[in-house]
């Protein structure tokens, strides 16, 4: 029999005739690791602390919840274990290989190459980070059985307002810098006359400037409806837990804000981008045999860009890059759906487990599309490798050289200090010689 969180509490309710109060998990480094983290260190010591009963230490066999068979037990459990063990190590490891140098480098071109190169860059950044935070914490709480934004949440007050507040709107800021990127590739494709007009560094950064603000403007909330409970505060805490400190009303604790996070995250963009790419396949397909106009978009292009060839590229893996980003928006909506049914006859943990490695494959090889399509960004980071082995090889020569030089001076030295020194004597007037 499976119990959600809230059904659990009520059966203990009933069973310890006292009242319940549940934290509400934001979705900060992951929902089930706060449910899991509440079971483990609240409600079980909780139970203990009224019963003063060890055969209590096993009751999460007896109430389970959220469909998992168990914490410790079960196919889901080893398949979950070898994922976060081996396969997350995998993506921490390809994501930083491949996004600082393609950071660099698409920050360079966005100059020379297409405005767009500002919002990718930014987005490799973000989504590096977030790849940090939930892929490398569930990582390390795999291998180390410890949860480290859990440790970094309950250090105070303050900290479990602004990291919730900075999760939230990095994970907003992500897919909508998805979206504005997007809408330059649909610029550049379907009105490619105004693009140096309308695609232009500057613009970028307006852009985001403006994201910006809005998001941080949506997700201020935080600051006051998240906060850290000490033990002591409330009975039923027995450890320090950051979680909704219940400021604001249910119905906007329960509806009003999924729905917002649901669809500024999720629902909006995943909308913008296919519309985009709708229009831009439309006009493709619309002029296929049209080269005369092609020749002409090319030769006025050809005097406000300097790489048209590598222009061509960005786009193409940009169009993958959004393709991309809808199928794995299109997981995160079947998985939000699926969560607010828990009745559904689904095996969580396996769902839950496949999501989150989609998920984090996203994050991670994100920057290859641009390395596999992009033959300047191939050339250059070979370029670059080339370079510093290089100058590293010129220090390497320059000190070697440099202590030879030392040995010789020190050699001479030595040599002119053990010397033998001449001895004049008189032969005749004015004359010496030298014995």
């Amino acid at each position: 029999m499976k119990y959600s969180m809230r059904e659990l509490a009520g059966m203990l309710d009933k069973d310890l005739d006292t009242k319940l109060v549940i934290p509400y998990c934001h979705q900060i480094s992951a929902t089930d690791f706060c449910q899991h983290a509440w079971i483990r260190d609240i409600l079980r010591p909780w139970v203990e602390m009224y019963h003063r009963d060890p055969s209590l230490g096993n009751m999460s066999d007896e109430y389970d919840y959220e469909g998992f068979e168990s914490p410790s037990t079960g196919p889901e459990y080893k398949i979950r274990q070898v994922v976060f063990r081996y396969v997350f190590a995998v993506f921490l490891l390809l994501g930083t290989i491949g996004t600082f140098p393609c950071i660099v480098l698409l920050n360079r071109y966005s100059h020379t190459v297409w405005s767009t190169c500002v919002y990718l860059s930014l987005l490799l950044g973000i989504d590096l980070v977030k790849l940090y935070v939930h892929c490398g914490n569930q990582w390390f709480d795999a291998v180390a059985d410890e949860n480290l934004s859990w440790n970094i949440l309950v250090i105070s007050n303050s900290v479990c307002k602004v990291y919730t507040f900075l999760i939230s709107f990095l994970n907003h800021m992500s897919s909508w810098i998805v979206v504005a990127a997007t809408v330059e590739l649909l610029i550049a494709i379907r009105f490619p006359r105004h693009m140096y007009v309308m695609c232009t560094r500057e613009r970028s950064q307006a852009v985001i400037l403006f994201i910006i603000v809005l998001l941080i403007c949506l997700n201020l909330h935080f600051f006051w409806t998240v906060g850290l409970t000490l033990p002591g505060q409330s009975p039923e805490i027995v450890i320090p837990f950051c979680h909704n400190n219940y400021e604001l009303s249910e119905d906007f604790r329960n509806i009003i804000w999924p729905l917002v996070e649901f669809f500024v995250q999720n629902a909006i963009p995943m909308i913008s981008v296919f519309s985009c790419l709708c229009v831009c396949f439309w006009h493709v397909v619309q002029n296929l045999g049209q080269k005369r106009s092609k020749d002409e978009v090319e030769s006025l292009l050809g005097k406000y860009f300097l790489d048209l060839k590598t222009l061509h590229e960005m786009k193409k893996a940009t169009v993958l890059l959004s393709l991309y980003f809808l199928m794995n928006s299109s997981c995160m909506v079947i998985q939000a759906v699926f969560i607010k049914f828990p009745n559904v006859d689904l095996n969580f943990a396996l769902f839950d487990t496949v999501l989150r490695t989609m998920d984090y494959a996203y994050l991670s090889l994100k920057p290859y599309i641009f390395i596999v399509f992009c033959r300047k960004l191939r050339q250059d980071m070979v370029n670059t490798f080339k370079n510093c082995q290089s100058k590293h090889y010129q220090v390497s020569a320059r000190k070697r050289a440099s202590s030879i030089e030392v040995d010789r001076s020190t050699n001479s030295v030595n040599n002119s200090a053990g010397a033998r020194p001449k001895i004049y004597r008189a032969t005749g007037i004015g004359t010496s010689t030298g014995v």
